[in-house]
């Protein structure tokens, strides 16, 4: 009897410790969230001559030159939280929209998350908002950092 209940509480305890690695498992399985921080959101006039672009910056360099490109008309930069990365602990994603001939768009990195194999940017565009039908020239954009990282960067 002694033999029977031993076997039962061993096969419980091994039955349940499987159960719970199974679940954390599973739970990793999809994709996690990366945390970022939001470096700039507006809209240029459209002079700048920025490319409508998804962008992954990994350096000093290719960050001056966009920020020198965004402020040949207007100090847009000014208006970010901050001008100085520090690219061994971040990486920048800008998402810059096409000119847009009327206001109202938009342009929104809604969410930033690891699959295990690359890094998914959630990009969101959206047209209808305050302005909407103004004639005026407008480029949005949305600038932001994550963690660094190795792994490719995809614009969905």
């Amino acid at each position: 009897m002694k033999r029977i209940i031993l076997t039962m509480a061993l096969g419980l305890s091994l039955f349940g410790c499987q159960s719970e690695e199974s679940e954390l498992l599973a739970t990793n399985d999809g994709p996690v969230a990366v945390e970022f921080t939001q470096i700039g959101k507006n809209e240029m006039m459209g002079a700048e001559n920025v490319p409508e672009a998804n962008l992954v910056i990994d350096n000093a360099e290719d960050w001056n030159t966009l920020k020198a490109q965004m402020d040949q008309f207007n100090q847009y930069t000014s208006g970010f939280a901050e001008t100085e990365i520090d690219f061994s602990l971040y990486r920048v994603i800008a998402v810059i929209d096409e000119v847009r001939m009327y206001g109202g768009y938009s342009i929104d990195v809604v969410s930033v998350s690891n699959d295990r194999d690359r890094i998914v940017v959630d990009v969101e565009r959206s047209e209808g908002g305050p302005g909407a039908g103004a004639t005026v020239i407008t480029q949005p954009f949305h600038i932001v950092k994550i963690p660094v990282s190795d792994l490719p960067v995809v614009f969905e």
